[in-house]
C-alpha cells in the first residue's frame, strides 16, 4: 500500500527561549525562530533499565524504559536581526535565536545602546547630548563617515562622551547611534531551551507527530568562524534533559515558510570588515573561535525525566589566528600578552556584527608553516583579565563578547 513518508530535506529547526527548567515551550513554530541551518539528526535516547533474574528460558529480562536525553548538532551561517533599519534596541527574547544560542553558552545576553542623539565628536570619543552609563560594554555602529558604518565597543560614557575600545574607522556622523545586543561570557545560569525539530505533514491536519520536540536544551559547545571573503558561521553542540513527540495543536509543515533573517554578508572590507589590534589592522588566513560550556546534572526525583537543571561549572573560550609572517619571525611565548582584538562586520544598521577580546594572551607557543607557499604563524589566544571598562555591570568588563548591531 502506498504511504507517505518523511523527507529528508523537507522541515525546520526553530529556537525558543524556555521560562523555566523542566516546561518545555509549546508555542507554535513562528518564522522569526526558525534557524537556517544544516542539521545533525538528533541522537534521541532513552535509558534501557534492567535487573537480571532466572527466568523460564532464554528470553530477555524485563526491560524498563528511563529518562529520556538527546544531543544534536546545528551549523549556520550567521544572520542579522532585523531586515529594515533599526528605530529602538534589539528585542534580545523574541528576534534572532542565533542570540539565544550564544547567551546558552556564554551565559549572558544584554539589548542596550541605541540612541537617535549623537552630536559627531572624534573616531574614539564620539559625544551624545543624551547617553547612558548602560552602554558601557556594549557595542555600538556608528555611521562614520557619511553612508558607511563603523563598530566602536564602550569603555566609559559620562557627561556627552562615550569613550571606545578601538576607534571608529572615520568620524562619527550626526544622527543615530544603533545599538547591540551582545551576548557575553559569565558565571551566570544556564538559560534552557527548546528546540522543535519539524519535518513534513504525514499526518493530515491535525499535525499529531509532525514535530520532534527537544526541552530543557543547553549549548555544550559552539565554534565561531571567521574567516576573510566568508561569511561568518557558527556550529552548536546541544544537550537535551528531555524529548517528547507533542500531538496537536503543533501542527506539521503545511506550507512554505520563510526565514526570518537575512544571511551576513561575506567578510570583506567593502562590507566594513576588520580584525585589529594595538597594532592597527591585522592580515588573517583564518580565524576560528571555540566556546565550551562543561555543564553538569543537578538531578531530582520529582523531576519529569530526572534533571532538575543542567549547571555550568566551566565556560572557556580560546581562539585560533593564522597570520601571514611578515620578514622577520617574533615568534611569542606562553603568557605574552596580544592586548584587544576586534572582529567587525559593519554593513547596514540591522546586519553587523562584532567580536571583542578587549585583553587576550598567546595561550600555546606560537608555530609557523606552510599556507599556499607563504610562511604563516598560528596564534592559540586565551582570555586575559580585564578592568578596564568604566562598569562591570551586565558585558562590563567581561572577557569575551559578541554583538549583533
Amino acid at each position: 500500500m502506498a504511504g507517505q513518508y518523511m523527507e529528508s530535506r523537507i522541515g525546520r529547526i526553530a529556537v525558543a527561549a524556555q521560562t523555566t527548567w523542566g516546561t518545555a515551550e509549546s508555542v507554535p513554530i513562528a518564522d522569526t525562530g526558525t534557524v537556517e541551518c544544516e542539521l545533525t539528526y538528533p541522537t534521541t535516547e532513552q535509558e534501557a533499565l534492567v535487573q537480571e533474574s532466572l527466568k523460564g528460558n532464554f528470553h530477555a529480562d524485563t526491560v524498563v524504559g528511563g529518562a529520556k536525553r538527546a544531543t544534536l548538532s546545528l551549523s549556520m551561517v550567521l544572520h542579522g536581526w532585523s531586515q529594515s533599519t533599526p528605530t529602538d534596541n534589539v528585542d534580545t527574547l523574541s528576534t534572532n535565536p542565533e542570540m539565544l544560542l550564544l547567551k546558552s553558552a556564554l551565559g549572558g545576553l544584554v539589548a542596550t545602546g541605541y540612541t537617535a542623539n549623537c552630536t559627531g565628536g572624534a573616531v574614539g570619543a564620539p559625544t551624545n547630548s543624551a547617553l547612558s552609563s548602560a552602554w558601557i560594554g556594549n557595542a555600538q555602529l556608528y555611521e562614520a563617515p557619511a553612508n558607511t558604518y563603523s563598530v566602536g565597543w564602550v569603555k566609559n560614557a559620562t557627561g556627552t562622551t562615550v569613550t571606545l575600545i578601538r576607534a571608529l574607522t572615520g568620524a562619527p556622523q550626526t544622527g543615530t547611534a544603533y545599538g547591540s545586543a551582545t551576548a557575553y561570557l559569565t558565571k551566570a545560569p544556564v538559560s534552557p531551551l527548546t528546540i522543535f525539530y519539524q519535518g513534513p505533514d504525514v499526518t493530515g491536519a491535525s499535525g499529531d507527530g509532525a514535530v520532534l520536540r527537544l526541552s530543557d536544551c543547553v549549548v555544550t559547545s559552539a565554534t565561531i568562524t571567521i574567516n576573510p571573503k566568508e561569511q561568518p558561521k557558527l556550529t552548536c553542540e546541544i544537550s537535551a534533559g528531555a524529548w517528547d513527540i507533542p500531538a496537536s495543536p503543533v501542527t506539521g509543515l503545511t506550507g512554505q515558510f520563510d526565514y526570518g533573517y537575512t544571511q551576513l554578508n561575506p567578510l570583506l572590507g567593502v562590507n566594513g570588515a576588520r580584525m585589529v589590534s594595538a597594532a592597527g589592522e591585522m592580515a588573517v588566513f583564518s580565524a576560528e573561535i571555540n566556546i565550551e560550556n562543561t555543564v553538569t546534572e543537578i538531578n531530582s526525583l520529582g523531576a519529569s525525566q530526572g534533571l532538575n537543571e543542567f549547571v555550568a561549572v566551566n565556560r572557556v573560550v580560546t581562539g585560533t589566528i593564522v597570520m601571514p609572517t611578515d620578514n622577520n619571525f617574533s615568534l611569542q611565548s606562553p603568557g605574552a600578552s596580544l592586548g584587544t582584538v576586534q572582529v567587525d562586520l559593519a554593513s547596514t544598521p540591522g546586519q553587523s556584527f562584532s567580536i571583542l577580546f578587549p585583553a587576550c594572551t598567546v595561550g600555546e607557543m606560537q608555530t609557523i608553516g606552510d599556507n599556499d607557499g607563504v610562511i604563516a604563524t598560528t596564534n592559540n589566544i586565551v582570555l586575559s583579565k580585564y578592568t578596564a571598562d568604566a562598569s562591570s555591570s551586565e558585558a562590563g568588563n567581561k572577557p569575551f563578547r559578541v554583538a549583533w548591531l
